[in-house]
């Protein structure tokens, strides 16, 4: 019988910043939903170093977890690498509401890449799958 598998998925987000290049700190604002600025411009609000693909929820790798005991971490986390990334992943856009592709260009300030890591669900004989 073929355990159960499940996918974990969080994006890692950098801003270029004059001097200090590729970095995790972004504007002031973080987490758009949340952020006491959510009236003023978008360039003042953005996603946190580690989020869904929206950007709208904080999710750093070290905060998932598995499902159950039942279940088993197989392998670490992966980045994905598209024709739409970099070697290392990334995709590249001058805001993160633009449209994102590989490789950095002159007007690029922020980039981001997929990680992603499985578990599965141990099984055992008189286990049944729901």
């Amino acid at each position: 019988m073929m355990p159960n598998q499940k996918t974990f998925v969080t994006y890692e987000n950098q801003r270029w910043w004059l001097g200090r290049g590729w970095c995790d700190q972004m504007i002031i604002g973080g987490n758009r939903k949340n952020s006491p600025l959510n009236s003023l411009n978008s360039i003042f609000l953005e996603r946190s170093a580690w989020s869904d693909y929206q950007g709208n929820i904080n999710l750093p790798k070290e905060n998932f977890n598995l499902p159950t005991h039942q279940w088993r971490w197989h392998g670490g986390w992966e980045v994905t690498i598209t024709p739409q990334t970099d070697q290392e992943g990334w995709e590249y856009a001058t805001d993160f509401s633009k449209p994102f592709h590989p490789g950095a260009q002159s007007f690029d300030y922020i980039r981001r890449r997929r990680w992603t890591r499985k578990c599965i669900q141990d099984l055992t004989e008189n286990q049944v799958i729901n």
